[in-house]
């Protein structure tokens, strides 16, 4: 729940150009609703732990990466980290045997 207002706060700020502020609030709202589903998604065992692992450690390395200049090149490796989180938990929905709807 919480994913779904950070991408509509992404959203605006790239349409409207809303501020340097609305990004950070909106990144932190979309990262932090990602992990909280990735962590229950571990607990309940529907995705892969290492995909689940990727989206969760994506969370801080891009805080850390977007907020301290130094260590910048963490901000790109969360970026990288979330892409593989995704793209594990797409396959794994994608390529597992599905329900009928």
């Amino acid at each position: 729940m919480l994913a779904l207002p950070g991408t509509g706060l992404l959203l605006v700020h790239d349409v409207v150009n809303a501020g340097a502020l609305l990004y950070p609030l909106a990144a932190v709202l979309f990262a932090v609703g990602i992990s909280i589903l990735a962590m229950c998604s571990w607990a309940a065992n529907t995705l892969p732990h290492w995909a689940s692992a990727f989206l969760v450690i994506s969370t801080p390395l891009g805080i850390l990466g977007y907020s301290i200049k130094e260590v910048g090149v963490l901000f790109v490796i969360s970026g990288v980290t979330f892409g593989i989180g995704l793209i594990g938990a797409g396959l794994t929905v994608w390529v597992r045997p599905g329900d009928p709807p």
